[in-house]
Order: structure tokens, then sequence, then C-alpha cells
């Protein structure tokens, strides 16, 4: 699997009236992750815990809940999941190419894109968020591969290493080791 964020949980405010209030950038963020990023990992999550419970061929509950619905037993699943390391590298490096490219008397060359900069807001982690799912510009995508690349030579040397790069347990394990990418 491969994800457009990190699972590492960014910092949250430490109140709820600390938190900038919302815009139409970070409104539409939301959205967009909750229908596209979430479930990705939700889904990896709910593999995980399969592959904990379900597929312990020693787990007398895991072979009863089968049996008793007329199925074959769960076979362990093993998956990779490259990601940035970092939450939000991949808004940072949209919001970076946007306004290096688009930002100030630069965005003449390209009305549209300074329009959607100044309908998203500022410069904060929304617009960044936003960004990468509507910036189609070529240096972005060139980012995206380099930063993909990196992220799945980080996963492949990590242990245990390229010769065993599946893992099968629950993805806090993964998170704690190291491995994501």
């Amino acid at each position: 699997m491969i994800g457009s964020g990190s699972i590492v949980a960014e910092p949250k405010h430490p109140g709820r009236h600390d938190a900038p209030a919302p815009d139409l950038g970070s409104s539409a963020m939301h959205l967009l992750q909750g229908a596209l990023a979430d479930p990705l990992i939700e889904d990896l999550r709910k593999l995980a815990e399969i592959n904990t419970f379900y597929t312990d061929q020693d787990s007398p509950a895991a072979r009863r809940r089968r049996r008793a619905h007329g199925k074959p037993p769960y076979r362990c699943v093993p998956y990779m999941f490259i990601a940035p390391r970092i939450p939000g590298a991949i808004a940072k490096l949209a919001s970076d190419v946007f306004h290096s490219r688009y930002g100030g008397i630069k965005g003449a060359r390209s009305p549209d894109l300074a329009v959607l900069g100044r309908l998203l807001g500022g410069h904060n982690h929304a617009h960044g968020e936003l960004l990468s799912y509507l910036l189609f510009d070529r240096e972005f995508i060139d980012g995206l591969i380099t930063m993909g690349k990196r992220d799945a030579k980080a996963w492949l040397s990590a242990r245990p290493g390229p010769d065993e790069p599946w893992q099968t347990e629950p993805l806090d394990a993964f998170t704690q080791t190291g491995r994501q990418g």
C-alpha cells in the first residue's frame, strides 16, 4: 500500500480554542482526507487486526468463529506500507512548489492557479494538503517521485531487510519500530 500521508499522527493543538478558525481550504482538505486517505489507513489497521487475531492458528476462538460461518480459516496477508515519515511532508512540498512557481508576480504566468491559491487560503498546513490533491505541476510530481523512491528505499533497508520486506503485525508496532517509509 502506498500512503499519501504519514500514519504517525500530527501533533494536535492543546486546546480547542488554540486552533485556527477553519476556512474553505481546511474544510475541503478534511473532506478529501476523510474520503480518500483515512479509509486506506483504516483498511490497513483492519488487515493487521485480522492478521493478529483471526489467523492465529492456535486461537480456538478464531477457528470456532470461521467454522461456525462455514468458512475456511483466515490466512495471514502480509503487507508493505510506504509513506512519508514526516506528517505533512507532501503538503509542504506542494506548498513550497506552488509558492516558488506561482507566488507573487509569478502568478501571472498561470492566473487560474493564482486564483486557486487565493481561494484556498494562506500559507497554512490545510492549504498545502489541499494543493497536494490539486497541483499537477511537473516540479511537484518530480518531487513526489523522489520522495517515494526515498521512502521505498528506507522501507527496504529497515529490518528485517530487503529479503523479507513484508509485515503482518499491527500498525502500532509498525510505527514504533521505525519501519515506516
